[in-house]
């Protein structure tokens, strides 16, 4: 009998601690409860506007690639301002075709523009590379010759394009009639 009372005793004194605890942290708790059942319908609602963002996006793209033949200007001004939507991969897409664009209209100078006012968002080195490859190719014919040795410069590590520059500069050599340094160039690429 005396168990009895004691463990009555022990669930009140336990039911007690309980509501006093309640009653003494009742925001807390309630708050607690509203962020554990937010928490996961917020998130889900971000992940559908940002999916939905990114659709529209690639729409908007690929609108812009059928509206080239049709209407250059306008698929321009897309193809714009798709670059400043902040996705990486519709900002590359975006740029690689503005830039395609300049090169079929053989409007040069404003594909040296486009090469220049585009940055990355990250340092890399092989992109550092392709991009000092465009702007050699693009300029090529008017290039001297420590313009096309600086925009080829190799780097302390190997390059990955490097056969591609030195045959770069042997064609700028004999475009040149410089048949000394384009041997030289050559002797080193074996």
């Amino acid at each position: 009998m005396s168990n009895e009372i004691d463990l009555q005793i022990k669930d009140e004194l336990l039911r007690d601690k309980i509501v006093k605890f309640y009653n003494k942290n009742k925001n807390k708790i309630v708050v607690l409860f509203l962020i554990i059942i937010l928490c996961p319908i917020l998130l889900q609602i971000y992940f559908y506007f940002n999916v939905k963002n990114k659709q529209k996006l690639i729409s908007e793209y690929l609108r812009a690639e059928q509206l080239i033949n049709i209407n250059e200007s306008e698929s321009l001004k897309i193809l714009s301002s798709l670059k400043d939507s902040g996705k990486d991969v519709i900002v590359g897409l975006s740029h690689a075709k503005i830039l395609e664009i300049y090169l079929n209209e053989g409007d040069y100078d404003k594909a040296l523009k486009e090469i220049n006012n585009f940055k990355y968002k990250f340092s890399n080195e092989i992109l550092d590379d392709l991009t000092s490859i465009k702007k050699t190719i693009i300029s090529f014919d008017q290039l001297n010759e420590n313009e096309i040795l600086q925009l080829l410069k190799k780097n302390e590590k190997k390059s990955y394009f490097e056969i591609i520059k030195k045959k770069l500069l042997f064609d700028f050599y004999i475009k040149n009639n410089q048949i000394q340094k384009a041997n030289q160039i050559n002797r080193i690429s074996k």
